[in-house]
């Protein structure tokens, strides 16, 4: 699942907050996947589209797992936290990781439809998933 998400991070356009030195690499590696699977202008016109729509989804999902993080991370070092607090607050997490995978998921879902066969086996061969424990 981590595998997809970084996939889709990879096709999403940059957020504000990188520098912009990160930015302009996310930028070529986006341009280099496009020529590495011919992508048609039509196609590159509609993969834009598709990170527009994904864009502030992946932003607030990913917000929300890092805040999930940051709280769970708190209370392992607070001696009133209950294990019931630490269960609620790992289960917190999950869940933000799941809406965060899923979203990613489905945005894959999306670019995969608008590859040609060829262009799908090339992806697969680019950027194959792995394991989670890879």
């Amino acid at each position: 699942m981590h595998r997809y998400f970084l996939i889709a991070v990879l096709l999403l356009t940059s957020c504000a907050s990188l520098e912009s030195g990160k930015k302009t690499a996310k930028k070529e590696q986006r341009r280099n996947m496009a020529r590495e699977l011919e992508l048609t202008d039509e196609q590159v016109g509609q993969l834009k589209a598709i990170r527009s729509k994904y864009k502030s989804a992946m932003k607030s999902t990913g917000e929300r797992e890092k805040l999930a993080i940051e709280a769970l991370d708190r209370v392992l070092v607070d001696a009133k936290t209950t294990r019931d607090d630490f269960r609620k607050l790992f289960m917190a997490l999950k869940e933000a990781q799941t809406e965060k995978n899923q979203t990613g998921l489905e945005f894959l879902w999306e670019v995969r439809s608008i590859l040609s066969e060829e262009q799908r086996l090339k992806w697969k061969q680019r950027y194959p998933i792995k394991s989670i424990e890879e």
